[in-house]
């Protein structure tokens, strides 16, 4: 059966989206590295036990002085108050001043509308994580055009979401409260330049030919994705992962410029690029097209700390992840801070998450004590719940000082909910940091583990390789 359609694109969502679960669960466990498919946001599951459903039932306040008995994931008796921070609005660069984020902390859709990797989650579950973020100050969703079941869904229920929140006559694009960020998918076939179109059958005999197709393709996904989203332009557009073909990238470098000129998207992004291949984006979207790059989406957490330790393997530069985008104002939007919710505190040995994840979570859960004993401890002192610690982590490390002597925040992380108590969780993350102890307490916890968590296969190969 074809992949194609009359134009191009993939017939069958359902063909679609097993390609795509295979390519972003490619992982396997290496010595003492993890390697992990594409991931994009954590879950913990829809509730299964009693103490979860009565959680979910009372007020936000009690729920920060409760301990279910069978899950670990909420924190009390606090010893030492949380100095308060102030939240301040987060500009990812772009067109019209760039898009204005009012805290660091985004929402991930990944979970929305799935079946195959996280389970079924009820729509009205998601509509109430995707209320409940906006109201902790999220106002950063992202999805991308492979999300959910059949691929696109989540797309199409944050619209749907978003459509029935606005008021009677008003455009989605009108709430300034939501900003949405999605992704193109650059798959093999696409990045090959193949078309069932008769017109541009031949397209990848000829390498102008491909690098047009190539765009083409590009922009009809940015299309299909706005029609789901129901919105006429889009705050970010990103490319998903690193193509398989290094020649490949630039066409669709090209493609989401003319998007930004055209004014379909007011911010373009990049995921899963290490530190080489996102400092060659960042140049050559600057050189060709007059663009700056608004952000990187990568894996970040305790246990996949590559965005600030790891160096471009070049004799030229030799700066982390981190340090370029400090040097470029372009933000690092850290997926997975929560380690796919191995972080929560929520799963233990022997109560593993069910489905696509319980086979790595019982190689690593038996190997996480001493990290997760030592964010329970950190987050009993502060009175947080063991996940909002793991994020404050990364928000934390993002936190870098300029030439000037500001203090910059670098990192956006991006956090799943499937229920209004994840997202709640989440949101208590924001308006406080980690001191440069409690920091080094936690890497040293992580260094015990002797486990890191890469983000999908094509991303670690252009680590290795230093592309």
């Amino acid at each position: 059966m074809s992949m194609l359609s009359r134009k191009g694109e993939v017939r069958s969502g359902r063909q679609l989206c097993m390609l795509s679960a295979a390519f972003v669960s490619l992982g396997s466990v290496r010595g003492s590295q993890l390697s992990l498919g594409a991931s994009r946001s954590f879950t913990t599951g829809s509730p299964r036990t009693v103490a979860d459903r009565r959680l979910r039932s009372e007020p936000y306040t009690q729920r920060l002085h409760c301990h279910s008995p069978t899950r670990h994931s909420i924190i009390s008796s606090a010893t030492s108050p949380t100095t308060p921070v102030s939240e301040k609005t987060v500009v990812l660069p772009g067109r019209d001043g760039g898009v204005r984020l009012r805290s660091p902390l985004a929402l991930g859709a990944w979970s929305f509308g799935d079946r195959l990797f996280w389970g079924t989650t009820p729509e009205n579950d998601s509509r109430e994580a995707l209320e409940a973020s906006i109201e902790g100050g999220v106002s950063l969703v992202d999805t991308a055009e492979v999300y959910g079941f059949p691929p696109g869904r989540s797309e199409t229920l944050l619209g749907r979401f978003l459509r029935e929140r606005a008021p009677s006559g008003a455009s989605t694009t009108d709430d300034t409260s939501v900003q949405l960020m999605t992704k193109f998918a650059p798959f093999p076939w696409r990045t090959a330049g193949l078309s069932a179109d008769p017109r541009y059958a031949l397209a990848f005999l000829s390498t102008s030919a491909r690098r047009q197709q190539i765009r083409r393709s590009v922009r009809r996904a940015l299309e299909a994705s706005l029609r789901r989203l129901q919105r006429p332009h889009l705050e970010v557009y990103l490319q998903h992962w690193p193509s398989f073909a290094g020649d490949s990238d630039e066409p669709i470098w090209d493609a989401l410029a003319e998007a930004y000129h055209d004014g379909l998207v007011r911010a373009v992004g990049v995921s899963n690029f290490a530190p080489r291949r996102f400092q060659k984006c960042l140049q050559y979207l600057e050189r060709v097209h007059q663009v700056t790059l608004a952000c990187n989406q990568v894996s970040w957490s305790l246990l996949q700390r590559a965005p600030e330790t790891e160096r471009a393997r070049s004799d030229a530069d030799d700066r982390t992840l981190l340090q370029m985008c400090r040097d470029s104002g372009t933000k690092l939007v850290a997926y997975s801070p929560l380690a796919q919710g191995l972080l929560t505190g929520r799963y233990r040995e022997g109560d593993e998450p069910r489905g696509a994840r319980a086979g790595y979570a019982r190689t690593l859960l038996p190997r996480l004590s001493p990290l997760l004993r030592e964010l329970e401890a950190i987050g009993r002192e502060r009175d947080k719940r063991i996940a909002a610690v793991a994020i404050n982590y990364v928000l934390t490390a993002g936190e870098v000082t300029d030439a000037r002597g500001d203090v910059q925040t670098l990192a956006i992380p991006l956090v799943g909910a499937r229920n209004r108590q994840q997202a709640e969780a989440n949101a208590q993350a924001l308006g406080w940091r980690l001191t440069p102890e409690e920091m080094a307490r936690l890497r040293r916890a992580a260094a015990q583990v002797g486990v890191t968590l890469p983000g999908i296969p094509i991303a670690r190969e252009s680590f290795d390789y230093g592309l």
